[in-house]
């Protein structure tokens, strides 16, 4: 159980960091230090085991800035998944950038809030319909294999029909190629075009609505949006940080709230906030540790 909760800490708080400059709060210890999201699950429960300290961690909102620190030495890696670490590595930091592979999944679901919980089964069915007709793995081709390989994929589009409910769908554009706008404001990114799909599916208008890694389940159970993407792991067996396993006990006895979900189908415990409800997952994907070289 304890491996099931890290990596679900460790992809919830992986993705960001702040404004230009030192404005993370340094940590204090003398191994390993890791970027984290600030008012991520994982960076509520490292302050109550540090008292405040933040040992081990470094807190940034956005993956900019979290490269910026680890440019800088402020931060010895940044979790990632590994395709977002692949494109990173092979796009910026002209080979500056080493990706360590790590065994965990990551499986990426869609999060809705109280309001929208009786979507969740047309969700799944849709997602379930996707990965039999081989819709996914184009998909993935396209808006993953491609980008990371340097190529350009191509713009998603959204169909919009008069008389359709519209589902407001939370988009940061910070983690490419998964989450990815382009230069000219674009969507092009593997979640959009899933959303894209899943809008016909399901027969709803799509509007995407920006807003901040950090927030995304405040966005969520605020009705600022009605959807999130929102990563859930399996495995702990590569973590090394003590101040990390702590976490883990604390979130498995005291967490805001932990469901076994009935929706994927494993015995793991996932910590989600509470009012955010997870779909079946429509993609998996290996943990990552981005370093400098």
């Amino acid at each position: 159980m304890k491996k099931s909760l890290l990596s679900a800490i460790l992809t919830v708080s992986c993705i960001f960091t702040m404004s230009c400059g030192n404005n993370g709060t340094t940590a204090t210890d003398s191994g390993s230090t890791s970027g984290e999201l600030a008012g991520s699950l994982s960076y509520e429960y490292v302050i109550h085991y540090t008292d405040g300290t933040e040992s081990g961690v470094v807190r940034y909102d956005d993956v900019s800035t979290m490269l910026l620190g680890l440019d800088r030495g402020d931060i010895d890696y940044i979790p990632l998944s590994k395709s977002v670490a692949e494109y990173i590595a092979n796009t910026q930091g002209d080979g500056k950038y080493v990706v360590e592979t790590a065994d965990p999944l990551e499986n990426y679901s869609l999060g809705v809030g109280e309001a929208h919980v009786d979507l969740l089964p047309a969700c799944n069915a849709a997602i379930i319909a996707m990965q039999e007709d081989g819709t996914l793995s184009s998909l993935q081709d396209e808006y993953i294999t491609k980008i990371i390989e340097g190529g350009q994929p191509e713009a998603v589009t959204f169909e919009t029909v008069d008389g359709r409910d519209t589902l407001k769908v939370g988009v940061t554009g910070d983690l490419p190629p998964m989450d990815y706008v382009s230069e000219d404001g674009t969507p092009m990114g593997f979640n959009t075009a899933i959303l894209a799909e899943l809008g016909k599916r399901l027969d709803m208008n799509i509007e995407l609505v920006t807003i901040n890694s950090g927030s995304r389940a405040a966005a969520l159970v605020s009705g600022k949006v009605d959807m999130i993407f929102w990563v859930l792991s399996m495995d702990f067996s590569n973590a090394q940080n003590p101040v990390r396993l702590e976490t883990i006990d604390y979130i498995m006895f005291n967490g805001s709230k932990l469901l076994p979900t009935d929706t994927i189908a494993t015995d793991s415990i996932f910590a989600v906030p509470e009012g955010v409800y997870i779909s079946e997952y429509y993609f998996s994907d290996n943990e990552a540790i981005l370093r400098k070289k």
